[in-house]
């Protein structure tokens, strides 16, 4: 337990403590990876990193420690007019005793982009995508702890020019109380190559999160309140409310304030001993609405 405390206390300084590097707002690369992934992200304005569910393997390095069930989950996220893109994910897991084992893809596809010179005439249209391919492993001890480890690479593509990325994802948990859950993580963390004889950095994110859950007869609610911050961007927070009946039937609330760009989210989700269904609805003070859509099969 004072162990744990420790590391929650050590995780919040370096959250504050972190220095930005110099790197301008927003000048990362690989910019997806900064949004949420599963609709349940999406729902919650990204937090939940305390108490995760199986379906949230696709970025949560310990989602899966929190089910003893194997799974294959398929997510898809379609991002506001005003970006015209959309992301499709599909994701694997298995129980191996204390271990879990978890690999995936992901695949994000651009509208046309309109290219133009230095006089900005039009040039013709062009394309644009990334993919991704990843694993990992993760491990819930008798003690309580548990940690994960997520392994990913990345090609990027925008016309003719190609880049790639390797980045790690770690994590860290502890139940500090019968209801009370904590997770810290480092995220994207790794190198990517030139884009256009352009040096990239990934977006390198810091995250701890708190969760804490009570039960009241048929209903449940889960409070989650996390701290983040990429390399590139302040600190930021984000809360999410988590309403269940019977298990079956979720209701979802989101908050982000933080770095001039809040985040606002809602959702409903469906789950049986089967399967999972989830969708998800964000909002930022930037663009128009955000849907994400989770199905989840489990065997």
């Amino acid at each position: 337990m004072q162990k744990a405390v420790l590391v929650l206390i050590l995780a919040c300084h370096a959250l504050y403590a972190w220095p930005s590097f110099g790197l301008a707002p927003g000048s990362t690369t690989l910019k997806y990876l900064k949004t949420a992934t599963t609709a349940r992200q999406a729902a919650l304005a990204g937090s939940g990193m305390g108490l995760a569910q199986s379906t949230d393997v696709s970025w949560h390095p310990l989602a899966a420690t929190f089910d003893s069930i194997a799974q294959v989950s398929l997510n898809q996220r379609i991002y506001s007019q005003h970006i015209g893109a959309s992301l499709s994910q599909v994701s694997w897991s298995q129980p191996l005793g204390a271990w879990r084992i978890f690999a995936g893809g992901d695949f994000l596809q651009w509208d046309k982009l309109q290219g133009r010179d230095e006089f900005g005439h039009s040039t013709g249209e062009f394309g644009a995508g990334t993919w991704s391919v990843r694993g990992g492993l993760a491990h819930r001890s008798a003690t309580g702890w548990r940690q994960g480890l997520n392994i990913r690479y990345a090609q990027q593509q925008i016309a003719e020019f190609v880049s790639h990325a390797f980045l790690v994802n770690l994590a860290w948990g502890y139940q500090l109380a019968q209801r009370l859950y904590f997770s810290a993580g480092a995220f994207n963390w790794g190198w990517a190559g030139e884009f256009d004889k352009a040096s990239e950095t990934p977006p390198a994110e810091l995250k701890a999160g708190l969760s804490y859950r009570t039960h009241y007869r048929a209903f449940s609610s889960t409070v989650h309140l996390d701290l983040q911050r990429y390399v590139d961007e302040d600190p930021r927070l984000n809360s999410g409310l988590e309403i269940a009946w019977q298990q079956f039937i979720y209701l979802r609330l989101g908050a982000a304030l933080g770095n001039h760009k809040n985040l606002y989210g809602t959702g409903l989700g469906l789950r049986t001993q089967q399967f999972s269904l989830d969708y998800g609805y964000e909002t930022n003070s930037h663009t128009a609405a955000n849907h994400s859509f989770s199905l989840a099969v489990f065997f």
